[in-house]
């Protein structure tokens, strides 16, 4: 069975490509691929069939650190739970990588929150002891996007917009958050 890869390219100024990687390369399926540049590179967040081996069919969402070198610093998993988890939406704050996406737990989909930096080659340290929930809706919450604005003494602000079924229609919501210092 052939891999699925996550490539990365660096273009030059006439998008001719200058550099070409691998991200990472899956047994399985990986898809949806999102990122966002940080001071030193990329980093780049898939959903991947391949998350755990004994879950078949079941995405996770994983990330990769990629250098300005094209050079992969460290890929792991972002979740911290286990569940369909789809759509990862990324944000650099300066300090950690975050990450929107929504998951299937306890029931429908929700959209979840976390942040990781990365903890050599092949891992990912979490930054908050868990992911936070941000929906709790009675419909399916899906396809979040995220984006970080700016960090002050009260912490590190985003926004964050979704769409979700709730009310009987797929409407689009927004919320701010706030990461505590």
């Amino acid at each position: 069975e052939a891999s699925k890869k996550v490539r990365s390219l660096t273009l030059n100024d006439s998008l001719v490509v200058q550099a070409e990687g691998t991200a990472y390369s899956s047994s399985k399926v990986a898809l949806q691929p999102r990122m966002t540049a940080y001071s030193e590179g990329f980093f780049t967040v898939w959903e991947d069939l391949a998350g755990d081996p004994d879950l078949f069919d079941e995405e996770w969402i994983r990330g990769s650190y990629v250098s300005s070198a094209n050079e992969i610093q460290s890929t792991g998993s972002v979740q911290s739970n286990t569940g369909s988890a789809n759509w990862p939406s990324p944000a650099w704050s300066g300090t950690a990588l975050s990450v929107a996406y929504y998951q299937y737990r306890s029931f429908g989909s929700q959209i979840y929150f976390t942040r990781v930096v990365p903890s050599g080659a092949e891992s990912m340290e979490r930054v908050d002891e868990d992911d936070f929930q941000v929906t709790a809706v009675s419909g399916n919450a899906k396809f979040p996007a995220l984006a970080y604005t700016h960090t002050d003494s009260t912490g590190e602000h985003y926004g964050l917009t979704w769409s979700d079924t709730h009310t009987g229609t797929e409407q689009v919501y927004f919320r701010r958050l706030t990461c505590k210092p």
